[in-house]
């Protein structure tokens, strides 16, 4: 494998667990090198919503540029609610809803084409150790509730309804000035 396919081969394991981090469902990476002449690698994913378009399409724009320094080549899709393309050069991302996925059947189109494998390997498990017994604990008494009642609160006498709508001494001033 040269060197450039090397490294778009790592970018699109990058970008897929990108994907991976935001949810995308069904993340495969086909090595397309012998169908195409334009990229070496096509990563296909799925999504559940336009916001989680959106998330992924983002996640793997920006991330991609800061951590690898590579900027999309071009991008297709902004209209369309169902289905984003990102073109790396040699990788294309695509990000579908399920019905575009479905529709479009890029899953069909590749399937001679070899899956690479993008997700990190467990690592290996340490020698068992042998636990030691347990302590004895002593039995937690269970806390009883209380109830608290709260303090009656006095209102005020409510004022009569005369006193609410009799002109104030300078407003009745007002009034008989204006006569």
């Amino acid at each position: 494998m040269n060197d450039n396919k090397l490294r778009f081969r790592k970018l699109a394991a990058a970008a897929a667990r990108l994907a991976d981090s935001k949810k995308a469902a069904d993340v495969k990476i086909y090595d397309i090198a012998n169908k195409s002449d334009a990229a070496y690698f096509a990563l296909l994913s799925t999504v559940e919503s336009q916001p989680q378009m959106r998330a992924v399409e983002d996640e793997i724009s920006v991330e991609l540029k800061r951590v690898e320094g590579v900027h999309a080549l071009h991008r297709d899709g902004l209209l369309s609610r169902t289905w984003k393309v990102i073109d790396y050069g040699g990788l294309v991302v695509h990000v579908f809803e399920p019905s575009a996925r479905g529709f479009y059947a890029l899953d069909r189109l590749y399937e001679d084409c070899a899956l690479v494998d993008w997700q990190d390997k467990p690592a290996s498990k340490p020698a068992a150790k042998e636990v030691p017994a347990k302590k004895a604990t002593a039995k937690k008494t269970p806390v009883k509730k209380v109830s608290v009642k709260k303090a009656a609160v006095k209102k005020a006498a409510p004022r009569p309804v005369a006193e609410l709508r009799a002109p104030t001494a300078a407003k009745a001033a007002l009034i008989r000035k204006k006569k």
